[in-house]
């Protein structure tokens, strides 16, 4: 049957047409459960020089999510070009039929094709019936947020929205999307062994090519110093959170596809933040956060620590590293930070004879499910990464170098054991 997705009136849904024909300038949809040749019958509008205009009227008092949507056809016999008279975007379906081409205040159309058009503002819809000699092209594949009709979900299987690595993407999600469920997708590059921070607006069940890591505390020992822990997550158990802050270590070299769905899109994100769970001396002043922003530090946002991805001076890859004024932080990151003020008590309770200040480096403990530490690292300011490429022993103690003995041991973020030294 024909569907016309014409806003209704209250632009809350898109709704069924009523089978009384078809009508000049607006686009349908059909669907059918087997191939069928369809006859058209009426009178063809003129197609030499032909220009139609039709006003649409924005909404402004609305917050209904298809406010500013319709569905729009080629009133023409020939190509025709369709724009609009304020900012405007028009989604086509592509070639294959499964999924939809976004093109930015102009969309050409075949005979007889439609193509949703997406408006903030009332203006004048212009329907040409000749296309411009550099018409607009296609920005991309999108996913149009269709609500479920008759108990399906339109366009289901239609590409995720894909997130860009400077952060530009996000707002468009916020912008055209909001109210309604997404596929989203992050891709970033990673090497082996190479941990990084990593936050997303959206929860996942599974990620292939890695291990993602919880923020659990910052402690001080006489050993190691300063150590940030984190724990597997275990997300084959549970799903990860949303905006909450992670750190991954990529068991592969090449790129790695985070993908998760958005039950409801909010009209704008903010990355969350997990503090210190420890109730020690300094209990709640370390806090592990998210970022959507690029961040540049300075000295009045207080102590601030990026992760560190190779060494310099005295810095060990691995380490959380103390940031200096103009230190920055991608989106789609993390970033430690310390804002209390009992840390010099703290480390009395532990070294009575020194009070070292707030530290320039923080070690990285990993633990599995189980509490089991599986790598140690240090944290670089500029890339946000991690390198893990020391011997320790399963305690998390650095060794001066490879084992001088037999047992297990941690290389490189894994377990290894030893049993070929000769006593």
């Amino acid at each position: 049957e024909w569907i016309n997705f014409e806003s209704n009136p209250s632009h809350s849904e898109f709704h069924q047409g009523d089978n009384t024909g078809l009508f000049n300038k607006k686009g349908y949809l059909y669907a059918n459960a087997e191939d069928k040749d369809l006859t058209f019958v009426g009178t063809v509008s003129s197609s030499l020089n032909n220009t139609l205009t039709e006003s649409y009227t924005y909404d402004t008092n609305s917050t209904a999510p298809f406010n500013g949507w319709k569905l729009i056809g080629n009133p023409f016999a020939c190509n025709g070009y369709v724009t609009y008279s304020e900012d405007a975007t028009f989604y086509k379906m592509n070639a294959a039929g499964n999924g939809f081409e976004a093109y930015e205040n102009g969309v050409v159309l075949a005979p007889g094709e439609g193509a949703f058009m997406k408006v903030t503002k009332s203006g004048n819809i212009i329907y040409s019936s000749e296309v411009p000699e550099n018409p607009a092209s296609s920005v991309g594949a999108v996913k149009i947020p269709f609500l479920p009709l008759k108990g399906l979900v339109a366009n289901q299987d239609a590409a995720s929205y894909k997130l860009s690595a400077d952060g530009s993407r996000l707002s468009g999600l916020a912008a055209d999307y909001a109210g309604h469920e997404m596929k989203v997708e992050f891709i970033r590059d990673f090497s082996k062994g190479v941990a990084s921070t990593v936050c997303l607006p959206f929860s996942m069940t599974d990620v292939t090519g890695g291990t993602l890591y919880e923020f659990v505390d910052v402690t001080y020992n006489n050993v190691d110093g300063w150590v940030a822990t984190m724990q597997d997550a275990n997300i084959a158990a549970k799903p990860t959170v949303a905006d909450k802050p992670y750190l991954f270590m990529p068991s592969k070299n090449g790129s790695v596809a985070f993908r998760g769905n958005i039950d409801i899109v909010p009209s704008s994100f903010a990355a969350g933040e997990t503090t210190a769970s420890h109730t020690g001396g300094d209990a709640g002043n370390w806090t592990f956060h998210g970022t959507y922003d690029n961040i540049t530090w300075d000295s009045s946002m207080g102590v601030f620590y990026g992760f560190a991805a190779k060494s310099a001076d005295s810095v060990n890859p691995g380490d959380f590293v103390k940031a200096t004024n103009g230190a920055s932080v991608p989106p789609y990151r993390c970033y430690l930070t310390y804002n209390g003020t009992s840390l010099r008590a703290q480390m009395r309770s532990l070294r009575a004879s020194s009070e070292p200040q707030i530290p320039s480096n923080i070690k990285v403990k990993l633990l599995d499910n189980n509490g089991t530490v599986t790598a140690v690292g240090w944290i670089d300011t500029d890339s946000g990464d991690v390198t893990i490429d020391r011997w320790y022993d399963m305690n998390g103690h650095e060794l001066d170098g490879a084992p001088m003995g037999n047992g297990m041991f941690i290389h490189n973020g894994k377990a290894v054991l030893i049993d070929n030294v000769e006593r």
